[in-house]
């Protein structure tokens, strides 16, 4: 397969270039926009899961400012009532994580100040108080805690879960079903060489191999310090679609305001399980 890759600000961007054929495949966030589209009849599916979360580091823990963690005032996600929390976008992965924060401590997202804001400007922001707490994605929650203006607060975040996922067009899935086999096929391939197993697990000596980090320079541009100085994402080796967290995500947004639509839609109309069965039939599952 030769891959022709294309750059994009995030999943609503992507969406349109999906569902007119004009795009194959994108990696994008579950998030509002993605539901909107699917609720619009858009000629897109989810084919293959793609970003789980840890059981225990999360890649997105919730930052709070050292200073405020030092004073007692914010020491569990209850006090986080009234602040100002950092998030990269509304209606995104995010926000569903911040979420499932403050319900676990008794709020809603409605008892916190959210303030829309790029990653790489939250330990900026932390630094200089403009926010209270922030989820900044790795490498940006380590770098706030090494420039001394964070503390993790809370690194156990919807361990398992799936937050990302591979979208592709509908017209590539009709046109060339068997690109889109092989794809998923190498994807897996892919996972196994990186990914212990265990769901949510992480080998730092099969993920930073040295063939696996000059791939990871190549397409990332990041140096391999800044690669090993961060809480890495993990996939699961079998590839399966987490319906149960695809809709709790759905019915969140829905619950928050953020996703109006009239019903949730349903999850076959989002998904396509083929292609991830053929490679769980062509190499095996690793879990049973």
């Amino acid at each position: 397969i030769d891959l022709q890759f294309e750059t994009m600000a995030g999943a609503a961007d992507v969406v349109p270039f999906l569902a007119t054929g004009d795009l194959d495949l994108a990696v994008g966030a579950i998030a509002v926009g993605l539901f909107n589209a699917f609720d619009r009849g858009l000629d897109i599916r989810i084919i293959a899961p793609a970003g789980i979360m840890t059981l225990e580091d999360s890649p997105l823990p919730l930052v709070v400012r050292k200073d405020l963690y030092d004073s007692g005032e914010i020491r569990t996600a209850a006090d986080l009532r009234g602040h100002r929390v950092g998030v990269n976008t509304r209606g995104g992965s995010v926000e569903y994580v911040l979420d499932k924060i403050l319900t676990s401590a008794g709020l809603t997202i409605q008892d916190v100040e959210q303030v829309p804001i790029p990653f790489p400007d939250m330990p900026a922001a932390l630094a200089n108080g403009s926010l209270d707490a922030a989820i900044p994605a790795e490498p940006f929650a380590t770098r706030s805690v090494d420039l001394g203006v964070g503390h993790k607060l809370i690194t156990t975040v919807i361990p398992g879960q799936m937050t990302t996922c591979i979208i592709a067009s509908g017209k590539f899935l009709r046109e060339r079903p068997d690109t889109a086999q092989r794809f998923i096929l190498a994807y897996m391939r892919a996972t196994r060489d990186i990914q212990p197993p265990q769901l949510g697990t992480f080998d730092p000596e099969r993920f930073y191999k040295p063939e696996h980090l000059a791939i990871f320079e190549k397409y990332t541009g990041a140096p391999a310090q800044v690669l090993r100085n961060q809480v890495p994402y993990t996939w699961d080796v079998d590839l399966v679609i987490q319906a149960d967290s695809l809709m709790d995500q759905q019915l969140t947004h829905m619950r928050n305001g953020l996703l109006q639509i009239a019903q949730p839609v349903p999850y076959e109309r989002m998904v396509d399980e083929t292609f991830v069965r053929y490679a769980q039939q062509t190499m095996g599952r690793l879990r049973q």
